[in-house]
């Protein structure tokens, strides 16, 4: 996993409606301020950092909580509703 240290360096996340947003151009599709990742085919948005995917679940609990063990859930059922008061670990 990515640690909190290096996914504050690379994105802003806005913890009310958990918005991910690129804080650096980290490659020529991820622009400064552009919003992080794309939409996978089941419905969740993933994140590429050098090769390795993300959910954005994971980034957004990353950035405020640091590592964790288990999976994270959305607690409303919304997969793209990633405000950190809507994440719990499961």
């Amino acid at each position: 996993m990515i640690s909190k240290e290096r996914v504050q360096q690379l994105f802003n996340y806005n913890r009310l409606n958990g918005e991910i947003r690129w804080k650096v151009n980290f490659n020529p599709r991820a622009k400064k301020g552009s919003v992080a990742g794309y939409i996978d085919q089941k419905g969740y948005r993933q994140i590429t950092i050098l090769g390795k995917k993300y959910t954005a679940q994971k980034i957004a609990w990353t950035f405020i909580n640091g590592r964790y063990k288990g999976q994270i859930q959305n607690i409303d059922g919304n997969i793209l509703n990633n405000a950190i008061q809507n994440l719990k670990i499961k």
